[in-house]
């Protein structure tokens, strides 16, 4: 039987996956899953194809995980592709995004914000509160809400490695959609909200997620930002002043939340064997 890697981390104490969920769909076109840890040493070549994704300590080690996929390319189909994980994991390409016509939350890049203070920053973003994001991240590490009044993170702006987003109330009172895309097929929605006192929706965070059916509006902004060559495809929106709006858009590992819809591995598996 063919054999497909799924990229992990070492450990996965502490975070949900749900990729075993897989297996059987992928058995069943004739493939063999394996489950191997991206920092493993291994012979790739054995493989069809590779693909990224509980990798979630990337973030942490990023040279050295370019350096694997690098690596696996020469092997082997690395899926997605190592130029969309380059362009994907540093969040300026949210900037690219915005030139393009996507609307984003509110934000400046750390070129627009150097020497500005919290008052200014609020002033520019029209809020009251804003939130420092690094930017290659992930799990909402290294983030930094700060409230109008309150003095700067202790960061260094200067170094170019953050950004700065206007907070998003409905983040809190409504929660943030994600929507899932293999081969530009649409899949599933999810809603993910934090629990009380908190603003990070993961749920190794304690956030809470459920399935639900987007709105038109939701559904029409999300595919229309898609991009159908990419095997997979994670939109995040959240509902702003003007429609909804571009969180983030996820091409590397993001959770696919394959457990909150019973047909969504078996779409997965059959548009990964397609793209072989």
């Amino acid at each position: 039987m063919k054999k497909i890697a799924l990229l992990t981390k070492d450990n996965l104490d502490n975070f949900t996956c749900d990729d075993e969920l897989l297996k059987d769909p992928l058995e069943k076109l004739g493939y063999q899953m394996d489950s191997i840890s991206w920092r493993a040493t291994e012979d790739w070549s054995k493989y069809e194809a590779v693909v990224i994704r509980s990798t979630w300590d990337y973030q942490d080690h990023y040279e050295d995980f370019l350096k694997v996929l690098e690596e696996i390319s020469c092997k082997t189909l690395l899926l997605n592709d190592l130029e969309t994980v380059k362009w994907n994991s540093h969040k300026s390409y949210l900037k690219e995004l915005k030139k393009k016509g996507v609307l984003i939350i509110p934000t400046l890049f750390h070129d627009e914000i150097q020497g500005l203070g919290v008052e200014k920053i609020c002033q520019l973003l029209e809020t009251n509160k804003i939130i420092f994001k690094p930017y290659v991240g992930a799990n909402s590490d290294n983030t930094f809400p700060i409230n109008l009044g309150e003095p700067m993170p202790p960061i260094d702006i200067r170094s170019g490695e953050f950004f700065v987003q206007a907070f998003v109330d409905n983040v809190l009172s409504e929660g943030e959609f994600s929507l899932f895309f293999f081969k530009g097929d649409y899949s599933h929605c999810i809603l993910k909200t934090p629990k009380s006192g908190d603003y990070r929706v993961q749920e190794e965070w304690g956030g809470n997620i459920q399935e639900v059916k987007p709105e038109p509006e939701l559904l029409n902004t999300a595919t229309a930002i898609v991009d159908s060559k990419r095997l997979y495809c994670r939109v995040d929106l959240v509902r702003g002043k003007s429609g909804f709006e571009l969180m983030e858009l996820e091409m590397i590992e993001p959770a696919l939340y394959f457990r909150m819809n019973k047909d969504s591995a078996e779409l997965f598996a059959k548009n990964l064997i397609k793209s072989l």
